[in-house]
């Protein structure tokens, strides 16, 4: 679900940059516990390839939202 709060601001791709976990906004699960990151570990960005897997603390992307499998 988007969130159009700070830090959100509406983006539809989410990275913690404390575990470097990427998640699809728009695809959000309960197991993602999107309001359980710290607003300072949060990094979005609507360009999931250039900006989020680019990003320095990208590590992984979330086994809930962006799983290959659909």
């Amino acid at each position: 679900m988007r969130r159009n709060r700070s830090p959100f601001n509406g983006k539809r791709y989410c990275l913690n940059k404390n575990t470097g976990v990427a998640h699809d906004l728009d695809n959000e699960k309960d197991n993602c516990q999107i309001d359980e990151i710290h607003n300072d570990h949060i990094y979005t960005s609507d360009y999931y390839y250039t900006d989020i897997k680019a990003h320095t603390s990208y590590e992984e992307d979330c086994d809930y939202c962006l799983r290959k499998d659909g």
